[in-house]
């Protein structure tokens, strides 16, 4: 089995670019519900990003990422 080390790093919001293939798709309800969530409480979760070409790939967390940037994070 192998086993991989995660680290938490402070990467800057522009930085950060979607990831092509994702699939998860939101209607406009569920993404306005969790805009609201991430102004009232902040973000609790943040997105999960790889190391890509010289930058960073969302590889969870994309819709949060969308709304931090709206929200001028």
């Amino acid at each position: 089995m192998e086993k991989y080390t995660i680290n938490t790093i402070e990467v800057n919001i522009d930085n950060i670019h979607q990831n092509p293939w994702n699939p998860n798709r939101q209607t406009k309800q569920v993404y306005d519900s969790i805009k609201r969530s991430i102004q009232q409480y902040g973000l609790i979760t943040v997105p999960l990003v790889r190391e890509y070409v010289g930058e960073y790939q969302i590889i969870g967390g994309e819709h949060r990422w969308k709304i931090c940037k709206e929200l001028g994070y």
